[in-house]
């Protein structure tokens, strides 16, 4: 990964960055006492959160699913060493935008944690309450792991790589259409119908709507499996509203599912349908159509 900081501790000033390719190299002077070794890096995470992490956090908790070592730390988005329904909560909120950092990433002061593995013991990952490694004699060949948090797939991938790709290129098989806005007195309803083969665990959506119009007020599922998280978010005056939605269990009960976003009406004529931005089933994108009047 590129951009991440590294430095040597205790008094030493030596730090460097790492390359395109992930490389760095530090001079590590003599000292009386064996220096310490320490990474950090903020931002760069994109888009690689989303409601899948929380369907891993969520199937892990029910036993559906087994977590390596690494996937448990990236899960942790609270940092209190264990991995709850509050992370898959967590996960949510920073998915659909309602909060900017997760609670792990303000605790450690840093958007990243890290694994350092030396080659001469047991890697040890460094956490807020250990920010460093000790380097024993001469320096060995060192391994800077980064995690971010709240990505429990572990599916990120640097925009400078080749691919530029978040997830697998091939396209869901799923098929999503949006029906006309319905009217019901005050209350408008935008029908959402998804039609797939293949079961899925997690549908992220951003729809457009004319905010003089329109406010926000909720989702309902129909056809669902399970008990869902559902997670909406709506910021202000900016058009958007973000919605995320994940299951330990399928979401959708046999082929066909419906999600309704509901809306307060504003004012006695509506000029335009709010149009469905983005949807990503298990992070893959569905083939799209929109009712057109």
């Amino acid at each position: 990964m590129p951009g991440i900081t590294v430095r040597i501790g205790d008094g030493v000033s030596a730090f460097g960055e790492t390359d395109d390719a992930g490389a760095f190299a530090l001079m590590v002077p003599v000292e009386p006492r064996k220096p310490r070794l320490a990474a950090e890096k903020r931002r760069g995470a994109g888009d690689a959160v989303s409601a899948l992490d929380a369907v891993y956090i969520l199937q892990h908790l029910v036993g559906a699913r087994s977590l390596s070592e690494d996937q448990v730390l990236a899960c942790d988005t609270t940092g209190d060493g264990v991995v709850t329904a509050l992370d898959a909560a967590r996960v949510l909120d920073l998915a659909v935008g309602e909060i900017e950092r997760l609670p792990v990433m303000r605790a450690c002061d840093s958007d990243w944690l890290f694994r350092i593995a030396t080659g001469a013991r047991e890697d040890r990952v460094l956490s807020c309450d250990n920010p460093s490694v000790e380097i024993d004699g001469a320096a060995p060949a060192l391994e800077v792991v980064a995690l971010l948090p709240g990505d429990c797939t572990g599916n990120w991938t640097s925009p400078a790589s080749a691919s530029k790709r978040l997830v697998a290129p091939r396209r869901s098989r799923a098929r999503v259409r949006v029906g006309r806005l319905r009217l019901r007195g005050k209350r408008a309803l935008l029908p959402v119908y998804i039609r797939s083969p293949s079961p899925y665990n997690s549908i992220d959506m951003d729809v457009a709507y004319d905010f003089t119009a329109l406010r926000p007020q909720g989702v309902h599922l129909r056809g669902q499996r399970g008990d869902p998280i559902v997670q909406m978010s709506s910021k202000g005056a900016d058009g958007f509203v973000r919605l995320a939605i994940a299951s330990a269990e399928p979401l959708n009960r046999g082929r066909r599912q419906l999600v309704v976003l509901e809306f307060e009406v504003l004012t006695d004529g509506l000029a335009s349908s709010p149009t469905l931005v983005t949807l990503k089933i298990d992070e893959q994108s569905p083939r799209l159509s929109q009712f057109k009047d």
